[in-house]
This record gives C-alpha cells, sequence and structure tokens, in this order.
C-alpha cells in the first residue's frame, strides 16, 4: 500500500494500471494452484499468498520505472510531514465508520418494518449498484485526490474539481441508465428471479448512485484542502440524514424509503458540498483546516 501510495501521489497511473493488473492475475493463479492442488488448505494458503504477490509485482514495476528507485522511498525522513498525514486518518476512520454504521442501520430498520425477506430485496439492490460504483470509486481515488492536492492556484483547483465533477456524473450516468434499461435481464444473471422486484427499487437507487459519485470529488477536494473538520461533518451529515430519513418515510413508503432516503441524502450532500466550496473559494488546495 505505501509503495501503490507513491506511485499515486507521483500521479503514475500507467504504473499503477499495471500493478493492479499483475497483482490479480499473479494472485488468480497462486489461488487456483493451491486450491486444485491442497484443497481448503491449499486455498487459505493461496489468499495469503496472493496478497503477498502484490508485494513482489509492486517491486518489479519500481524496478523497471526510471527515474524512481525504491530505497528514494524510505530515504528521507521528513517531520514536517508526520502532522499533515496523521490530519488524513480522522477523516478516514470517519469514513471507514459512518458507512457501514449507516448501511447497518438502515438494513435493521427494514428487518423490523418489512422483515428479513424484503430487507433482502434492497439489500441486493444495494449490491447491484455497489458492483458498478466500485469501479468508478477505485478509478477517483486513483486520479482525483493526487490531481487536486497538487494544485495550489484556487481557480484552476475549482475548474478542475469541477471538471471532474461533471465527468463522472455524466459517466454514471450513463452507467445507471444502461442498468435501468435492461434491469430485468440483469437481476436475471446476477441473481435470480426471485430477485426481480429489486427492480422497482432500482430508480432511486441509481439515482442516488449518481448524485453519491457527482459528490466524491467535492469531498475529495475537501481532503486535498485539509479541510479535515469539515469533511467530518459532512461525513456524519450524510449518515444521520439517511439514517433519519429512512425512519421518516417507513411507514408510508416501505422498502422503497430505504431507496429514496439515499438519493436525497446525497441530493442534500450536494448542494452542502457546492456551498462549502463556494464559501472558501479564494484558497486553493493547501488551504488550511476548517
Amino acid at each position: 500500500l505505501v509503495l501503490t501510495g507513491v506511485l499515486t501521489g507521483l500521479r503514475r497511473f500507467r504504473q499503477i494500471a499495471f500493478v493492479n493488473m499483475g497483482a490479480t492475475m499473479l494472485g488468480a493463479v497462486i489461488f487456483i494452484g493451491l486450491t486444485l492442488a491442497f484443497g481448503l488448505i491449499g486455498g487459505l494458503a493461496g489468499t495469503l499468498l496472493a496478497v503477498a504477490s502484490a508485494l513482489l509485482v509492486t517491486l518489479l514495476v519500481l524496478r523497471g520505472e526510471g527515474g524512481l528507485r525504491i530505497r528514494d522511498c524510505f530515504a528521507h525522513w521528513r517531520p514536517e510531514l508526520v502532522r499533515p498525514i496523521v490530519a488524513f486518518y480522522p477523516m478516514l476512520l470517519v469514513h471507514a465508520a459512518a458507512e457501514p454504521a449507516t448501511l447497518l442501520l438502515v438494513r435493521d430498520a427494514l428487518i423490523d418494518s418489512q422483515g428479513v425477506a424484503l430487507a433482502g430485496q434492497w439489500q441486493a439492490t444495494l449490491r447491484l449498484s455497489n458492483m458498478f460504483t466500485m469501479v468508478l470509486v477505485t478509478t477517483l481515488s486513483m486520479y482525483a485526490l493526487p490531481t487536486l492536492s497538487a494544485i495550489g492556484d484556487a481557480q484552476r483547483f475549482r475548474s478542475t474539481m469541477y471538471g471532474i465533477v461533471y465527468k463522472v456524473a455524466a459517466l454514471t450516468a450513463g452507467l445507471a441508465l444502461a442498468i435501468y434499461v435492461l434491469r430485468d435481464p440483469i437481476v436475471r444473471v446476477v441473481f435470480t428471479a426471485q430477485f426481480l422486484p429489486m427492480r422497482d427499487l432500482l430508480g432511486t437507487q441509481l439515482v442516488g448512485d449518481v448524485l453519491n459519485m457527482a459528490c466524491w470529488p467535492l469531498q475529495a477536494g475537501l481532503m486535498a484542502q485539509n479541510r479535515a473538520k469539515t469533511y467530518m461533518a459532512v461525513e456524519v451529515l450524510v449518515a444521520a440524514v439517511q439514517i433519519g430519513l429512512t425512519h421518516m418515510m417507513l411507514t408510508d413508503m416501505g422498502l422503497s424509503a430505504a431507496t429514496t432516503a439515499y438519493a436525497v441524502t446525497w441530493g442534500v450532500a450536494m448542494t452542502v458540498l457546492v456551498l462549502l466550496h463556494w464559501r472558501v473559494r479564494g484558497h486553493g488546495a493547501p488551504a488550511s483546516q476548517a
């Protein structure tokens, strides 16, 4: 992770792609081979070795990369960088805790109100949306934050950030529209015919996905500006609004309350994030914490 983080910071996206593809292919070969040869024990060992193989691939890519040596990643200790690095951890911890906690509380509310079977329909809807948004999130995590962090000019920072927003929103909307149009065959292939009722939930879920992905560069902008308190406040706000709206609409709307609350929440988040960036439009990437 440290070495791939170095490549990300240097915006060596081609090398990152090689690392990801190489690690996936090598890991698959190791896992499948050991599983076929030794069964369950081989599968467990293959899982560990597949993860370790990512390090080997990363080292090989770094070795073949001109102008970048492995020892350069560890040769110099700069105490002045400790504070900004440590400042990222609260943001990461809040993000890592808020999203799964929100989903667990929403799921529990659906189970109590609608039953386990119908809650499973919502869970399947969530899994389907995660399948395509995860690809976009992975790409954005490699590109958006390093790109925005390297920009010091306020005007260029804003234009780049909103440019990413427009492109991501357009791409996500196109994918969401395709999924919605083909929702019946997709549900049959990915799940089973028993999950066909989830197609009624996909409309609002996909709208929420578009808004969610459009907000991603705006949240990355807060991280690039080192506005840790603001970032964490937005994460908590999103969680609280989604949980609250789900409970408020559950009696009248039933299962669709969860997906509707999700879409409305990210619409609110989009408005808040735009206002937050507008309020400090005179500052570029290296803004102080707010």
